[in-house]
């Protein structure tokens, strides 16, 4: 018996050995044994009964390390269920579904549509030379060399068909979908006369100028970037950046082009404003967000456009990256972060002020995109370097519970 005993001890230890339990469940074990009080007399079926305990020991070592293994995932939250990863063509996207659109690991033109709760709904098959889009926010639509340098862009509609040729708008900057899914609205710089102006485009129609923004004497250390363009309220917002901090920023009516809020800041308190997709929510980020040490804002705070009232304050080394598509939420950074580098994430309920999920700090992040008229985020978390490939791709919603895709893919956004 002694022999087999020992057999037993061996085999048990060279297994383990291969996959050692979390180092707290190896404390347990630890503290268990030397409270355990040592029998006076030795029967067979306790040299059973405790082979049986090493066995049960060694599973749960083995599947306690394996759990937090999954818990470190950039995202993950224990307990969700990846979904399986597309093997096949699911044919052409439903109309009015809201989708996420990846491109297919197995297929280089091919984009794998997921509605919000990640199952495969639909798959679009480009022509190669149309494979770098950019989706709506609502997957509906895309964008082709919608950031690319010198203003030119085509749309595809929701099936992948070029919607009219390749339009031009020459010095445009920042361009980005407005909340109606349809339209792009960008801001232009002409390098003659100085002047910024508002611009708006539906596919199939040349781009229209909704009005001048602002005008410089000159080029220099100033940029004006589009935060927020919503045909449901009929408004744009616009920042300007000079040197490195906002110093003003305006709030234009679509429809007429007229200025409806015109605000000056000074100072180096804040490092940036951001929009909710519907223009009646911006936050204002604490430089400290940034990692300024000294005489960064004192709170990073989220206020109502219309009546400038403060509806959130956030700790200042927090950044809001992003609202919700209903203002529920906010995607923002836990910790000073600079481009670049490994960001802390967390989503933040707007009306309790809690932290409601948070990710492992540990990951590159490589953009977001919000739920249409909803409380989710899906995100992006580059495998590699930054920049276009593949990604982990986890959906974050309003409760706290996420999921995470399971074969890393290249996204759309």
């Amino acid at each position: 018996m002694e022999h087999l005993r020992s057999e037993v001890r061996d085999a048990f230890a060279k297994e383990q050995a291969k996959y050692p339990p979390a180092v707290s469940l190896r404390h347990d074990i630890v503290s268990a044994t030397a409270l355990k009080r040592r029998p006076q007399r030795s029967y067979q079926w306790i040299a059973v009964a405790a082979a049986l305990a090493i066995a049960a020991l060694v599973v749960a070592g083995l599947l306690s390390s394996r759990l937090l293994q999954r818990a470190s995932v950039p995202g993950a939250t224990p307990g969700a269920t990846p979904s399986a990863t597309p093997s096949g063509d699911y044919g052409s996207p439903p109309a009015g579904v809201n989708l996420i659109w990846v491109h297919d690991p197995n297929h280089p033109t091919w984009l794998s549509g997921f509605d919000w709760d990640f199952q495969v709904r639909a798959t679009l098959k480009l022509d190669a030379e149309k494979t770098n889009v950019t989706m709506a926010p609502n997957g509906q639509a895309f964008g082709l060399g919608l950031y690319a340098k010198g203003g030119n862009w085509e749309y595809l509609d929701r099936l992948g068909h070029s919607v009219a040729a390749p339009t031009t708008l020459q010095g445009a900057v920042n361009p980005r979908w407005a909340d109606d899914n349809r339209h792009v609205c960008s801001i232009r710089l002409d390098q003659q006369t100085f002047e910024w102006t508002l611009w708006t485009q539906l596919p199939g129609e040349a781009p229209k100028q909704v009005g001048v923004v602002a005008q410089d004497s000159s080029l220099g250390q100033t940029a004006l970037s589009l935060e927020a363009c919503t045909f449901k309220n009929d408004a744009a917002i616009i920042v300007r950046t000079t040197v490195a901090w906002p110093s003003e920023y305006w709030v234009i009516r679509l429809s007429d082009g007229k200025v409806i809020l015109h605000r000056t800041r000074t100072g180096t308190d804040v490092s940036n404003i951001v929009a909710s997709p519907d223009g009646t929510l911006i936050a204002l980020n604490s430089a400290r967000s940034i990692g300024a040490v000294d005489g960064g804002a004192s709170s990073t705070v989220v206020i109502r456009v219309s009546d400038e009232k403060v509806m959130a304050t956030l700790d200042p080394t927090m950044g809001v990256l992003g609202f919700s598509g209903d203002n529920s939420h906010v995607l923002v950074t836990l910790a000073p972060w600079v481009g670049g580098s490994p960001a802390h994430l967390g989503v933040v309920n707007l009306a309790s002020g809690n932290t409601v999920w948070k990710d492992s700090g540990e990951a590159l992040f490589g953009g977001f995109v919000a739920e249409p008229g909803g409380s989710r985020f899906v995100l992006a978390y580059p495998t590699g370097q930054q920049g276009p490939g593949p990604a982990t791709i986890v959906v974050v919603n309003g409760d706290g519970t996420s999921t995470t895709l399971d074969s890393p893919s290249a996204p759309t956004w």
